[in-house]
């Protein structure tokens, strides 16, 4: 959540053998399980035979029951997650829920020492990405894993639409790269305040450095893991 699946999927969509379900986020797995797996069938009900279908919801990689449901019902699905520096994203999860009127409290007066588990919202917790990947990796294989960084499709985008395209089994050359924007009046409303949303006060830099410094271990241990440079996230 907040790490960047609304632009992954949006460049998803530019590709014509991909159908990605209306509304991106389906939310069956964590929400809607008890509708049975027609409901979520349906989703995908105008894809083309010969497309590649899926979906988006940032949720169901933090929760292990629901990745247990996951790869109970879609025995032959790919995983793509893509992660953002811990910091920003709990920053960035924190002004979601206040423009949405669900958080009231400073952001350090939310976060503590950052080792409060029973946190609603979960801003530093969710951050904690290594063994939510681990998880997944015991149930599925790293084969079926691709985890791409938030970086990678803000600074180069083309290439890692083509590297996620390339992973899900189409022909990245015929994807196009640019992103489109929504073109409806909803749609360019529903942009404009993502726009507003995005420009939240900066993070102090005190609870900066206590956050960076928190998870300075964890990310040292996900760069091993993942063997990528992490060294912007540490510092």
């Amino acid at each position: 959540m907040k790490g960047g699946t609304t632009a992954l999927t949006r460049g998803l969509r530019n590709h014509p053998d991909v159908f990605i379900a209306p509304g991106k986020e389906v939310h069956f797995f964590d929400e809607h399980y008890e509708r049975g797996i027609d409901w979520y069938a349906e989703k995908f009900s105008l894809a083309a035979e010969d497309q590649v279908i899926g979906e988006a919801t940032p949720r169901y990689m933090d929760d292990q029951a629901v990745a247990g449901r996951m790869v109970g019902a879609l025995p032959k699905a790919r995983f793509v997650a893509i992660l953002r520096n811990p910091t920003d994203r709990a920053y960035s999860h924190y002004w979601h829920n206040r423009y949405r009127n669900r958080e009231t409290k400073a952001f350090e007066e939310v976060i503590g020492d950052g080792c409060n588990t029973s946190e609603p919202y979960g801003y530093v917790e969710m951050g904690r990405y290594l063994d939510q990947l681990r998880y997944l990796e015991r149930q599925v294989g790293a084969a079926r894993i691709l985890v791409v960084l938030n970086e990678d499709l803000r600074f180069d985008r083309a290439a890692t639409l083509a590297k996620v395209w390339t992973y899900i089994g189409t022909d990245p050359d015929k994807g196009d790269p640019d992103q489109t924007l929504p073109k409806s009046l909803k749609g360019r409303l529903k942009q404009r305040r993502r726009d507003r949303r995005s420009q939240y006060p900066p993070l102090h830099p005190d609870t900066r450095k206590f956050l960076t410094s928190f998870y300075r271990e964890e990310v040292a241990a996900l760069e091993s893991w993942l063997g990528r440079d992490l060294s912007a996230w540490r510092t």
